[in-house]
């Protein structure tokens, strides 16, 4: 991208350095659609199976799909393991990887719509890339907040 573009990156990447750090999870080519609003439906759940509510009746939740899963307001990652169908009351067991991190608290937000991985960046220095034609390349890795 040409550096008018990648100057707000480049000025997020070196915050964080020091700051935790939001990415936006692409699933291109995966029609998301309207989930609702989801929640986790009980409170001590663990392992790689989650009760959740506030689905749209009859919601697909496809398997290879990510959500976050909010507690404590920290996000963690997550992946459908098989494709599942909200009922009519928009509930739904999801399988999930990797397993629950955290025992999280009953309505716990689940974000299907956008979700989202929190954590730091891998290293630290900065580096990016300025070519011939004014173009900018940047790559990253982010680690996953504990």
């Amino acid at each position: 991208m040409r550096y008018a573009q990648a100057a707000g990156f480049i000025a997020k990447l070196i915050q964080g350095l020091a700051e935790r750090v939001l990415v936006a999870i692409p699933q291109p080519g995966l029609e998301i659609g309207n989930p609702g609003t989801p929640l986790l439906k009980g409170a001590g759940q663990s392992g790689r199976t989650l009760q959740a509510d506030g689905f749209t009746p009859g919601y697909v939740i496809q398997a290879g799909q990510y959500f976050s899963l909010v507690q404590g307001g920290q996000r963690y990652l997550h992946q459908v393991t098989d494709a599942a169908t909200a009922n009519g009351s928009g509930e739904v067991e999801l399988s999930i990887y990797p397993m629950l991190k955290v025992s999280p608290s009953d309505n716990a937000t689940l974000e299907f719509a956008a979700p989202k991985l929190e954590g730091f960046l891998q290293g630290n220095r900065q580096a990016w890339t300025i070519g011939l034609v004014e173009n900018v390349g940047l790559s990253f890795a982010v680690t996953e907040a504990a």
